[in-house]
């Protein structure tokens, strides 16, 4: 096995992460994990009512700086588009521009890319 196949085959196996907004107290829920058999474990005094929360996927991708890129993150590309990060329900995750009406999938792109935000906390980035 090549260290190119190995890196592939962990990439495979990465765990599921989600970050979680709560409506109500608006902020992120910082005890959200994920157990071996891929349940979502909260600390239920948080997560009594889920309509107060929306859960966000993460990409499995970073930007240019590292940050791990998730469902809802705002993003600057090439250093002049604001686009926002969503699942497409083609099956893959995908950057769009609703005011340029420019769209493509974030793999391919991921160099260029850099995280500035979100869509709770930084909603008056996206026009």
């Amino acid at each position: 096995m090549t260290k190119d196949t190995a890196s592939s085959i962990e990439d495979m196996q990465r765990k599921i992460k989600f970050r979680v907004w709560d409506k109500i107290n608006k902020r992120f829920v910082t005890n959200v994990n994920q157990d071996s058999e891929t349940k979502l474990n909260y600390d239920t005094k948080f997560l009594v009512y889920w309509n107060n929360y929306e859960f966000m996927q993460f990409t499995g991708l970073k930007d240019k700086n590292v940050k791990e890129i998730y469902e809802g993150d705002i993003v600057k590309y090439m250093d002049k588009y604001v686009m926002k990060i969503v699942w497409n329900i083609e099956g893959f995750w995908e950057m769009i521009n609703e005011e340029n009406k420019i769209r493509g999938p974030i793999g391919n792109y991921i160099g260029f890319m850099e995280v500035i935000g979100n869509i709770c906390e930084n909603k008056e980035l996206i026009k």
